[in-house]
């Protein structure tokens, strides 16, 4: 597999932190997928971004010994060490030599641990559900951002991800909501995400739920025609996306914030809609390159084929 400096266009618009950001995402992404063909084109992606990260820094009104032009140089050290690592896990040694010395210009060293590599080797692992209900008993309320995405029901061993990542970007709601009684209306894409979530969380063994939203789970895995009528919202909420023209910032943030609970048919023809999106743009569509990204962190990595990268 061909490495090297060549910034492709689609990543000439991103600046120094979001081609970082892109970079580190896809090398977090390397290190939980066992698909030898996947974990090459993630690596060959992220050292991609890493080129244009390289080339965004010309810009940078910093100077040696600045707090910002240390950060950036430590952020671009442990990226390399972590895809020289990647790429020596693969034997892929000449490549990998290539790598390292890259991650030494930018003042790391032959033994850096790497972000990744010891986050995965130390256990620091998270995924567990919090659970609230309000001061006077009544409905239980579950916030969207516990809910477990789709690979953590096979794996709770879930490697933490690391908060800088699209620190910029429009984050989920974290309004607490009301679980719905079957049939009833929902008022956001995020409640149904919420909703659908438990639905799948619940056969954990490890999850203690409050005996009100246990309450609701049994009720609603005992109704076939609600968890029909919440999955054909899913598949309506994609469906009214790709019928939108606009396709704002707004819009991909919501659609996007369906990945952990889609199924992998509608994940993909997602991920196919995202792309052409940005396929057939005059301009580097970076609204959708997010989306991407964020589809890609929030799904089972699963779902992902050679070919869709």
């Amino acid at each position: 597999m061909a490495f090297g400096n060549i910034v492709p266009s689609y990543l000439s618009a991103l600046s120094l932190k979001q081609a970082l950001e892109l970079s580190n995402l896809y090398l977090e992404n390397a290190y939980k997928t066992e698909d030898h063909d996947i974990v090459l084109v993630l690596c060959h992606e992220a050292e991609a971004a890493l080129s244009q990260a390289k080339s965004a820094s010309k810009k940078l009104h910093t100077q040696p010994g600045d707090a910002e032009y240390q950060a950036m140089r430590d952020g671009m050290a442990t990226a390399y060490v972590d895809l020289n690592k990647l790429l020596e896990r693969q034997g892929h040694s000449d490549v990998a030599r290539a790598i390292i010395k890259k991650a030494v210009k930018w003042g790391g060293s032959l033994d850096h641990p790497g972000r990744l590599a010891s986050t995965f080797q130390s256990g620091n692992i998270t995924g567990s559900m919090r659970e609230t209900s309000d001061s006077a008993g009544g409905p239980s309320t579950v916030g969207p951002a516990n809910i477990p995405s789709s690979n953590q029901k096979q794996d709770r061993d879930i490697v933490t991800i690391d908060s800088r990542i699209f620190s910029l970007n429009v984050r989920p709601p974290t309004t607490d909501f009301k679980l719905p009684e079957p049939d009833e209306r929902l008022n956001s894409t995020p409640q149904l995400v919420c909703c659908l979530g438990l639905l799948q969380a619940s056969h954990l063994p490890d999850i203690t739920l409050d005996p009100t939203v246990q309450k609701w789970l049994h009720l609603i895995e005992n109704n076939t025609d609600e968890q029909g009528r919440l999955q054909t919202m899913v598949t309506e909420v994609v469906r009214a996306y790709k019928r939108d023209e606009l396709k704002d910032a707004k819009i991909i943030t919501e659609v996007v914030h369906l990945a952990p609970v889609l199924n992998k048919d509608t994940y993909k023809d997602l991920l196919r809609e995202l792309y052409s999106g940005i396929n057939h743009s005059g301009l580097l569509n970076v609204h959708q390159l997010e989306g991407i990204a964020q589809l890609i962190q929030g799904g089972d990595p699963g779902y992902l084929d050679a070919d869709d990268l």
